[in-house]
């Protein structure tokens, strides 16, 4: 710290000489005009304040010579004192004070009653850097060397400085009345433009509330219609087929008109089966069924599936590519299945002879590509979108063969979708086409030879024997101790003396079901951390069970059972089970 400059308070004039002393050490300090003011103001009032309470007292200006650089200026008295600080700055006297703190960039007051006052106002300077000896006692000299002058010449002064700030004062007020106007004219706009875009929502609503109704209809529609058709068309095929069982007692006409008949009710149940799927998409009511999926396993199943359907008039190979490279994952393997048959009826429909081979592959981003590629008569580039809208069909001589309902497709492309994936195709016209099956691939966490460290418990709740023979033959393949109940309430009395690590539980049974037992397993202190893996025939996911309630470790699907991957989820839940327990 640099002492700049002394003065004692005595009278009125010293008041004037702090005033012009605070602003000549602010120009040779090289604050700005409107600093220069706001010091010789603060100093000025301060000044004013020691000499009318104490009598006297002194004003020191100092120069801060370290970051941050600053003018300091001290006034200090020996008069009463402040007992209440705030108090007194928020009076009508201490206004003034409380004032030029707020100008300043430094400000602080200490008051003791009966000892004095200190008060400490700053402001920073702009320097880079710290002043050297030389500078600093330059400025002292020039400061020497100005002459105050007489109180008229100060006078003058502030009126000069007054005149500034109201001119100042005056331009502002002309920006802000220019900007007042402008905010009103904005403000006008918005408000008109706020009643557009509530009226615009409102007829948005209204046509979003139409269209939701009517969607809401034609789903309602189209279930109701499709569950009534299914029966009489079940009908039609039960009836048909007992008569070509006895093709005996019919003519060769009879035959084939039974033949056509058949057919006929086939392609309804077909599009039955679709509109109702499709409806369940539109409403949204399509569940996920989600669980381990072995792709070798779904190929097989359509194997056997497609086999007596392949054309006997045509020279058409229906090839699986061998897929032991693509490991067991978790998605819904009904819906998958579903689409990889869409895409090869859609296939045989249009191919003359040759092959339909359908591959799977892993992709770069972490997808599974399934694809079904045929040798049939291409899509033309323009028609490739339509075929996956709903009943549009590329029309040609193949369509006088091979009908269909235009909804295969559509619905392949929605059940994509639900499982977060896409289909597409790439075709030429005369070259074929290949079908795209693209989802995220869940891998399956491995359980290496499906070994534990130790002989686990496994309980099984269920009331159909036949279900506790399949698990129990599945479970040879581990070590593990089992135990079985063919009640809930049984199952529960039966954890009282039998440790479960895991528990297999059905949940449609008689007297206490599966979703009750899962309730009063969650809520036991001991027993809620034991996982539980649902074994039902109906299609639950785990979206049906909410983040707060009780909810299963995993599910398995009774109809629809893969041994080897169910086998692995229950591994990777005891491993988990014992690491918890660890």
């Amino acid at each position: 710290m640099f002492s700049l400059m002394r003065i004692q308070l005595k009278d009125e004039t010293d008041i004037v000489n702090c005033r012009q002393r605070a602003r000549q050490i602010a120009v040779l300090l090289q604050l700005d005009s409107l600093q220069q003011t706001q010091m010789a103001t603060a100093v000025s009032e301060i000044a004013r304040n020691a000499l009318k309470y104490a009598g006297s007292g002194i004003v020191h200006f100092t120069l801060q010579n370290e970051l941050p650089l600053a003018l300091i200026v001290t006034v200090e008295d020996k008069g009463p004192g402040i007992a209440d600080v705030e108090g007194a700055l928020a009076s009508v006297d201490g206004k003034g004070l409380k004032g030029s703190f707020r100008i300043m960039d430094i400000s602080e007051i200490v008051s003791t009653p009966g000892v004095g006052t200190r008060v400490k106002i700053g402001k920073f300077l702009h320097f880079k850097g710290a002043l050297s000896t030389v500078e600093t006692t330059e400025i002292i000299d020039r400061l020497l060397r100005m002459r105050p002058s007489d109180a008229m010449g100060e006078i003058r002064q502030q009126n000069s400085e007054l005149l500034v700030s109201l001119e100042e004062l005056k331009k502002q007020k002309e920006v802000s009345l220019g900007y007042q106007r402008l905010l009103e004219e904005l403000n006008k706009e918005l408000a008109d433009t706020n009643r557009g875009v509530i009226a615009l929502n409102t007829e948005l609503e209204d046509q979003a509330k139409t269209v939701r109704e009517a969607s809401e209809i034609k789903a309602r529609f189209m279930s109701h219609v499709t569950h009534e058709f299914r029966t009489p068309v079940n009908s039609i095929l039960s009836m048909s087929r007992i008569l070509l069982t006895h093709a005996d007692d019919l003519n060769a006409d009879q035959t084939k008109q039974v033949g056509f008949i058949r057919k006929a009710a086939e392609g309804l149940s077909e599009m039955v089966n679709d509109l109702l799927d499709a409806a369940k998409a539109d409403a949204g009511k399509l569940q996920a069924s989600l669980g381990p999926v072995s792709l070798s396993e779904v190929f097989d199943t359509l194997r056997a599936l497609f086999r007596p359907l392949m054309p006997a008039d045509r020279n058409i190979q229906l090839i699986f590519d061998d897929n032991e490279n693509i490991p067991i994952f978790i998605s819904d393997e009904m819906k998958i299945s579903q689409i990889i048959r869409n895409f090869i009826s859609n296939s045989l429909k249009f191919t003359e002879d040759g092959q339909i081979i359908v591959s799977a592959f892993l992709l770069a981003n972490g997808h599974l590509q399934i694809t079904v590629s045929d040798s049939g008569i291409g899509i033309a580039k323009e028609h490739q979108a339509m075929i996956f809208e709903e009943f549009m069909q590329v029309q040609g001589a193949h369509q006088k063969r091979s009908k269909g309902t235009g909804l295969g497709l559509p619905l392949a492309r929605k059940l994509a979708r639900f499982l977060e994936g896409e289909v597409s195709v790439d075709s030429i016209i005369g070259s074929g086409s290949v079908f795209k099956l693209e989802i995220p691939f869940h891998r399956l966490e491995e359980s290496p030879a499906l070994s534990l460290n130790r002989t686990a418990k496994i309980l099984i709740i269920d009331d159909d024997e036949s279900a506790h023979y399949s698990i129990l033959e599945m479970l040879k393949a581990i070590d593990c101790q089992t135990a079985s109940a063919y009640s809930g309430k049984d199952g529960l009395n039966l954890l009282k003396t039998f440790d479960a690590d895991l528990i297999v539980l059905d949940v449609n049974m008689p007297d206490m079901d599966g979703l009750e037992v899962l309730r009063i397993l969650k809520s036991d202190g001991d027993l809620k951390r034991v996982p539980v893996l649902l074994n039902s025939s109906m299609r639950y996911s785990m979206d049906d069970f909410s983040l707060s309630g009780p909810r299963p470790s995993g599910i398995l699907n009774k109809d629809h059972i893969n041994a080897q991957a169910s086998l692995e989820l229950i591994v990777q839940m005891l491993a988990q089970h014992e690491r918890g327990q660890q």
